[in-house]
């Protein structure tokens, strides 16, 4: 979800008026998260309801070459300036931060809910 405003429309409202924005961005991004997931788990019983349906994961030894292959085209890309290997440095650091939080958080999150709820 992405909120434009042209930056001297911006610089020209109020405090108030930002916090109002900010707030109203806010309060969609959280209403459009949980719209998102609810219609998923909607979709995803009458996707296993249909027999003629098969839901597979990709193997791990695709995931493990499609990641490979990014990773190449990430580095390549972000050799090719400073600015870009700034923001690519910045992505990557960013990452890893987020896989490691996620473990605790959302992936701890639901391994204990399947255990507290069968």
């Amino acid at each position: 979800m992405t909120l434009g405003i042209n930056k001297p429309v911006w610089d020209g409202l109020t405090p108030s008026d930002r916090a109002i924005i900010e707030a109203a961005a806010a309060a969609e991004l959280t209403r459009a998260l949980a719209e998102f997931n609810a219609q998923n788990v909607k979709w995803l019983k009458v996707l296993r309801a249909d027999q003629r349906i098969k839901i597979l994961r990709f193997s791990d030894e695709l995931i493990r070459t499609f990641g490979k292959l990014s990773k190449e085209v990430l580095a390549d890309t972000a050799a090719k300036d400073p600015l870009t290997r700034k923001v690519y440095d910045s992505y990557m650091a960013f990452l890893a931060g987020g896989m490691d939080w996620g473990e605790l958080s959302e992936t701890g999150y639901r391994n204990t809910r399947r255990l507290a709820l069968g």
